[in-house]
């Protein structure tokens, strides 16, 4: 691969790429909710698929790599990817090397794509490193879109069902308890029920928006207090159903990360450390840390050492056992990921087929105890005259 020998015009177009980097972060280009800061930088993974497929073709293709990152910024220019990949050429032009190049980065782009660029170039294998980097990518976006549709999900029907409850109470009601007052009796008991909490509602609406602020600043509390992280993290993988769900999705996205970084040469140290800042649950990243501990301070095997961290990983530890066994430990650690990778498409369709019709059936019990409250004062009324 061509790459241009270090010179007074490649450290001038570093120094005008970082400006104009800088420029970019200080005019918005990091994500943010607020005044909450959401990971500077961040590339957004279906970007990172992208970038890890173009660089495997032309590392494949011998193509000459300064060029190929600046093309890929220009394609993305929006992208928080553009300015990235312009100062990484800058650099490679003036001489650094790619996998220290991407390390200026590494906050943005993840410690996994740094170490598998790192381990490609020291192995001299670097084409076949992005491609099992593209291929993890790849995984890693699918899955990633696939429990956001899972959990969207069930968020959308329930604010759908809070959100008719709502009008229902607030606008519909009162209209009708006009009617109510002209009856100078007692209102059902279901019906009066109905009434008062109409009533409660609409004389606390400035509660609302107190209430959806709490829940902002609990979600906020809770991310960066450790000791909540690690409660919640727990409570999360309990749950029923979704608990699941996210279970089966952290060992596929951990098989596959201890696969990728195994076969791209990386000892125990770094792939567990690794696998554990990707697992995205506290309790998974823990066990995989204390896993590591295990192995290189006590020397146990990797699948004595899983078993030794309790009920989290026994599954992973059968499907790495067997790679022992069988002396090829990443191909079954990939075979177990696709596995994973089913399973946890067959819970998301199966969630979601559960969630419509009990969605209809709430819906339906909602409108439908509403309804009969109406009615009731008509057929009182209507049995008083006729009795």
């Amino acid at each position: 691969m061509a790459i241009a020998q270090p010179g007074q015009a490649a450290r001038t177009r570093i120094s005008a790429v970082t400006a104009a980097a800088s420029r970019w972060q200080a005019g918005g280009g990091a994500r943010s909710l607020g005044s909450m800061q959401l990971r500077p930088n961040h590339v957004p993974v279906r970007d990172m698929a992208w970038m890890a497929h173009k660089l495997a073709s032309a590392a494949t293709a011998g193509l000459s790599l300064p060029r190929t990152l600046e093309i890929i910024s220009q394609q993305k220019p929006r992208s928080a990817l553009a300015p990235i990949m312009q100062d990484i050429s800058g650099r490679v032009l003036a001489g650094d090397s790619l996998s220290h190049a991407f390390g200026m980065h590494e906050k943005a782009l993840g410690a996994v794509t740094v170490a598998m660029i790192r381990a490609g170039e020291t192995s001299g294998t670097l084409p076949a490193s992005l491609e099992r980097l593209a291929d993890m990518m790849d995984n890693k976006r699918d899955l990633q879109q696939l429990l956001r549709t899972a959990m969207i999900y069930p968020a959308l029907s329930i604010t759908f069902v809070l959100g008719i409850s709502l009008f229902l109470l607030i606008v519909i009601v009162p209209k009708f308890q006009v009617f109510f007052n002209e009856l100078n009796g007692h209102l059902p008991a279901l019906t009066q029920v109905l009434v008062d909490v109409s009533n409660a509602i609409r004389g606390h609406v400035w509660a609302v928006p107190l209430v959806l602020a709490l829940i902002v600043a609990a979600v906020i509390w809770v991310r960066n207090n450790p000791t909540a992280k690690q409660q919640w993290d727990r409570l999360t993988i309990s749950l029923p159903i979704i608990g699941g769900l996210l279970r089966a999705a952290i060992l596929a996205r951990v098989a596959v990360t201890l696969s990728t970084l195994q076969a791209a040469g990386l000892g125990a140290q770094d792939t567990f450390t690794m696998a554990a800042s990707v697992a995205g649950n506290s309790e998974y990243a823990n066990a995989l840390l204390e896993t590591r501990r295990l192995m290189l301070q006590e020397g146990l095997g990797m699948s004595t050492a899983l078993n030794s961290t309790g009920k989290l990983y026994q599954e992973l530890a059968l499907a790495v056992q067997a790679g022992e066994d069988s002396g090829n430990t990443v191909d079954s650690l990939a075979r177990f990921a696709k596995e994973q990778d089913l399973y946890v498409k067959t819970l998301a369709k199966g969630l979601t087929a559960s969630l419509e019709p009990m969605l209809i059936l709430v819906l339906g019990a909602i409108v439908g105890t509403i309804v009969i409250a109406f009615y009731l004062p008509e057929y009182a009324m209507i049995r008083d005259i006729h009795p």
